[in-house]
C-alpha cells in the first residue's frame, strides 16, 4: 500500500513567482532484494515537500510516480538503514540497490543526466579531507558551471551560489543557460536573485526610509548605519528557519567586532510585531539593532525576494559585500571583516 503526504513549508525563504508551472510526469522503478519499507522525499518548485511511502513487491520491485516541473533533488530512504540522494527528472528512471561483498549498500541510477553530472562532480571530492572539503567543493562546482553552461546542474549550482560568486561571473553563466532552462523555476529564481543584487546596490537611494523599532518608534535606516564604521544589514523574518539558524553566527560577529565600530541591523519583513518580537526574545538577539518593515516597502524598493541575505555597508553608505546565509557566504563575510578590522 502506498501513502503520499504533502507538506507545505516555509523553508527556503522565497516569495512565490507569478509564473505558470508546467508539470511533467516522472516514474521511478526501484529494484532491491532488501524488501524493507521504502520512502521517496522530494520538493516541488513551489516549495512543497512530497513524501511517498510504499513497500517492495515479492519480486523486489517498488515504484513511484508523480508530477514535477524540472529536475529536483530527491532522497530514497529504505528502513532508515540506507539513504540515497539523487536528481529526480520528469521521465522514467531505474534505481537498483544491492549489497556488495563488504556488506555495503551500492546504488545505480539510470535515466537522469543531471544526476550523472552531480555524481561526476562529487567523485572529484572522494579523497578530499574534511578540513578542505567545502572549499574544494566550491572550486569544483564553480569549474563545472563554467565548463558546462548548457547543463541544468549548472543552473542548480548557480541558484545555490549566486550571491557568493562574483556578480559578473554569475550574470555571464546565467546568460549562457539555454532558454528552456531559463524558463524553468530554477532559471527564473536565478534571474530574480540577480535582479535582487542590482536592487540592493541601489540601497543608498532608500536609506531615508523610516521603519519601526522594538519600542514602536519610527527610525530612519540611515541613522543607525551612521553610528558605526561598518554595519551588516541582515534581512530576515521570524518564519524563516535558515534566517533563525544564522543568529548564532551573527552573535559571534558582534562579540568579536563590537569594539571595532561594527554592528548588525536586522530588518524583518514580518507582518506582525508580536511574531517579530517573540522571535527576537527566543533568539536572544538583543545585541542587534532591530527594525521591522511591516508594509514591505523597503524590501520592494531593493527587490528583495529571497532571505536570508546580508549586506555589509559603511557609514558613508558604500556597499562592501552581499552575502547569503550559506556556509560560503558566512566564510566570505568573516574574511571580509578580518581584512577590514585587522584581525
Amino acid at each position: 500500500m502506498k501513502e503520499k503526504l504533502l507538506i507545505t513549508t516555509l523553508l527556503f525563504y522565497s516569495f512565490q513567482s507569478q509564473t505558470q508551472v508546467r508539470y511533467k510526469k516522472f516514474h521511478i522503478k526501484v529494484q532491491s532484494q532488501l524488501k524493507k519499507p521504502i520512502k521517496l522525499i522530494y520538493k516541488t518548485s513551489s516549495n512543497n515537500s512530497i513524501i511517498e511511502t510504499t513497500k517492495f513487491s515479492k519480486n523486489g520491485v517498488a515504484q513511484f510516480s508523480g508530477l514535477i516541473d524540472e529536475p529536483v533533488l530527491a532522497r530514497i530512504i529504505i528502513d532508515t538503514m540506507m539513504e540515497k540522494h539523487f536528481f529526480l527528472e520528469p521521465k522514467k528512471l531505474n534505481l537498483t540497490i544491492s549489497i556488495n561483498n563488504d556488506k555495503k549498500i551500492k546504488t545505480l541510477l539510470n535515466g537522469s543526466i543531471t544526476n550523472q553530472e552531480m555524481e561526476y562532480n562529487e567523485q572529484l571530492l572522494n579523497n578530499i579531507t574534511q578540513d578542505s572539503f567545502l572549499i574544494k567543493k566550491f572550486y569544483y562546482d564553480s569549474l563545472f558551471m563554467i565548463k558546462h553552461p548548457s547543463s541544468f546542474y549548472t543552473a542548480f549550482l548557480l541558484n545555490y551560489y549566486v550571491y557568493d560568486v562574483d556578480e559578473n561571473i554569475s550574470k555571464s553563466i546565467y546568460e549562457m543557460l539555454p532558454p528552456k532552462i531559463k524558463s524553468m523555476p530554477t532559471g527564473i529564481s536565478i534571474k530574480e536573485k540577480l535582479q535582487e543584487i542590482s536592487g540592493i546596490k541601489s540601497v543608498k537611494k532608500y536609506l531615508n526610509t523610516v521603519l519601526i523599532d522594538t519600542l514602536g518608534e519610527r527610525v530612519a535606516v540611515k541613522t543607525i548605519i551612521e553610528q558605526n564604521n561598518y554595519t551588516l544589514l541582515d534581512f530576515w523574518a521570524s518564519w524563516c528557519i535558515p534566517c533563525r539558524n544564522n543568529v548564532a553566527n551573527l552573535k559571534n560577529l558582534v562579540f568579536q567586532y563590537s569594539q571595532k565600530s561594527f554592528s548588525i541591523l536586522s530588518i524583518s519583513q514580518d507582518k506582525l510585531m508580536t511574531e517579530w518580537k517573540r522571535a527576537i526574545k527566543m533568539d536572544s538577539s538583543y545585541m542587534f539593532n532591530h527594525l521591522i518593515d511591516i508594509e514591505g516597502d523597503f524590501h520592494k524598493e531593493l527587490l528583495i525576494n529571497y532571505i536570508p541575505i546580508k549586506v555589509l555597508i559603511t557609514n558613508s553608505f558604500e556597499i562592501l559585500g552581499i552575502y547569503s546565509g550559506k556556509w560560503i557566504g558566512k566564510m566570505k563575510l568573516q574574511q571580509k571583516l578580518k581584512s577590514l578590522l585587522n584581525e
